[in-house]
């Protein structure tokens, strides 16, 4: 207020008007640029869907290359579960689930004995090279995936029938059953999406987690423990960052050909979140399968798209296999998208980005879990050899990386438990527990495993 107290009341209203004229330039000034925005970027459209092609993003549906040999494609042996009444099989999951955690182990058996072709079928189908549903990915956001729920539920069955198995001495076939769980999560995440590499590292998960608890149901048999860790070091993580993006990039390349409209009603329609968000695109009578779209401003989104799919493809490259580094660098990039002034053409990046990051953490976490499991087994091995846990990884002999800090993960013996955890997304040591702070988020392994509540 000091400054202004000593200008004259001619002064004070001229500079009043200067600033009024200042702020309005800006706000015409923003909203011109916003209007030049979408014919800029929508102009070298052509060079960049060169340059696209050129990096080996997909263009075309076929460019995704999904296709199996008939003989290798589980998708028909799968038909099995679809076929089975989605809720009623929900419901018998839940009651195997309840007798497991309630160590009704007759009444789990029960339940899961009408199920044995299913899980017969998912054992052989784990054998095979993949999944092929003969999906038309040109539909783009309007793709539905029923798919994935169904196999967490096949994946969950396995694991309660290894567990069952377990409990009477049958370790052959649970083991079968845990291999097939964890195979499956491989298999499935060849689909190229982000969404179905989260499906396969949560089936791993499940698969890792029920591998545990059968080595726990005979603890103290050396052999029984030495047993299950062997078929877990012959286990591989087969899961693959890069075919999800190729995925992603033409996912999203196939929603902005088909959207409808106004496009960016129809942006902001299916970011909603509303059920009916689908409306704003194209049905399969009228689908816009390649070239570029039609209109500037469809045109200068797909241009935004395949820029920043190309700079992922490099970014990829440059991090070696690191993803939690490429995940840093990329989460610049998109912090990038929101300086101002801020871009109309960027509004769908803006809007899906984010969740790639979250991703990498958890496919980086992946790998983790196999070791974690190993080193636990191997805890377990070294005190029925000598009595008690070992103190640490030297005296396990035994490493396992934290890949969120790229150093060596916490190990620490509580009680009768022995625990090997990573820090998790948030990079803090929050021992171990996610219970322990309403933040914390690390990832344990533990063995034995605690009771299912």
């Amino acid at each position: 207020m000091g400054i202004f107290s000593n200008l004259s009341s001619g002064k004070k209203w001229g500079l009043g008007c200067g600033l009024a004229f200042l702020i309005c330039c800006g706000g015409v000034g923003t909203a011109v640029l916003q209007v030049v925005d979408f014919p800029v970027v929508a102009n070298r459209a052509d060079s960049v869907a060169r340059d696209y092609k050129a990096a080996g993003l997909p263009w075309e549906q076929g460019d995704l290359r999904t296709k199996l040999p008939d003989g290798e494609n589980s998708a028909a042996l799968f038909a099995m579960i679809t076929a089975e009444n989605e809720e009623q099989l929900g419901k018998d999951i839940n009651v195997i689930a309840t007798s497991i955690r309630e160590k009704n182990w007759k009444k789990a058996k029960q339940a899961i004995k009408p199920k044995a072709k299913i899980t017969a079928a998912l054992r052989q189908a784990s054998l095979k090279q993949g999944f092929d549903f003969n999906r038309d990915w040109d539909q783009g956001a309007r793709l539905l995936f029923p798919e994935y729920a169904q196999m967490k539920s096949g994946v969950k069955l396995l694991c309660y029938e290894a567990q069952i198995a377990a409990q009477e001495g049958n370790l052959e076939l649970a083991l079968l059953d845990v291999r097939a769980g964890y195979q499956m999560g491989n298999l499935v995440s060849r689909e190229p999406t982000l969404l179905a590499m989260l499906v396969g590292i949560a089936c791993q998960s499940i698969s890792i987690d029920a591998a545990l608890r059968v080595a726990a149901v005979r603890k103290d048999d050396s052999v029984w423990v030495r047993r299950v860790r062997e078929e877990i070091e012959r286990w591989k993580f087969e899961l693959d960052f890069g075919r999800a993006m190729e995925g992603e990039a033409y996912f999203g390349l196939a929603t902005i050909r088909n959207l409808k409209g106004n496009p960016v009603s129809a942006v902001k329609e299916l970011t909603s979140g509303d059920e009916t968000g689908d409306a704003g695109l194209n049905d399969d009578a009228h689908l816009v399968r390649t070239g570029l779209p039609k209109g500037m401003i469809k045109t200068a989104f797909a241009v935004r798209h395949m820029e920043a799919h190309m700079h992922i493809r490099k970014l990829l490259a440059e991090s070696k296999g690191d993803l939690i580094g490429f995940g840093k660098k990329f989460d610049v990039y998109v912090e990038g998208l929101d300086d101002p002034p801020m871009k109309t053409s960027q509004m769908l990046n803006f809007i899906l980005f984010p969740v790639f990051t979250q991703a990498t953490v958890a496919y980086e976490l992946g790998p983790f879990r196999l070791e974690a499991a190993r080193g636990v087994l191997m805890a377990q091995e070294y005190r029925l050899r000598k009595g008690v846990f070992p103190s640490g990884f030297d005296d396990l002999g035994f490493e396992v990386e934290d890949p969120v800090l790229k150093s060596r993960a916490w190990y620490k013996v509580v009680g009768d438990e022995v625990w090997i955890y990573s820090v998790g997304n948030n990079g803090v040591d929050d021992g171990g527990d996610r219970q322990k702070t309403s933040s914390g988020d690390d990832l344990a392994l533990r063995f034995p495993p605690r009771s299912l509540k």
